[in-house]
């Protein structure tokens, strides 16, 4: 198979198909850049960075790609032909991939709580402070 040159300049239609092979594929930009016919990852990159309808494209693109990393995760656990070891490994990357892709999907949630197991953003500051002095009173 013969290699095509690759495009050197932005459309909106190859950024929809980019985002497509990412989204409905589940591909990387590192796989992307090795199809015919398609820029390099350098290149979408800078696209990203440029172009603000492709970073919305993109950003909801990745979002897709999680989800074929989760499905994925389910393969993986129940392939009985994989090595335990090994597939500890498989799912681990996979789910620190998605956590960095989609944080706030598939990233650990962080509760902030006083010490009284309320949320700390929903103390109002002078009834924290009226709190803190009596704690310190005692």
């Amino acid at each position: 198979m013969t290699k095509m040159g690759r495009p050197t300049k932005y459309t909106e239609e190859l950024a929809i198909e980019i985002c497509n092979h990412i989204g409905a594929g589940g591909l990387s930009l590192l796989d992307i850049s090795k199809l015919d016919g398609m820029p390099s990852k350098t290149s979408i990159l800078s696209w990203i960075n440029r172009y603000d309808y492709f970073l919305s494209h993109y950003v909801k693109a990745q979002e897709q790609r999680a989800g074929h990393m989760s499905e994925r995760i389910v393969d993986v656990a129940f392939d009985d032909n994989v090595d335990p070891a090994h597939k500890r490994i498989q799912v681990d990357t996979l789910k620190w991939l998605m956590s960095k892709q989609v944080p706030k999907r598939y990233g650990d949630k962080i509760e902030h709580t006083n010490i009284e197991g309320k949320e700390a953003v929903d103390t109002p500051t002078k009834e924290l402070e009226a709190k803190l002095a009596e704690y310190d009173k005692g």
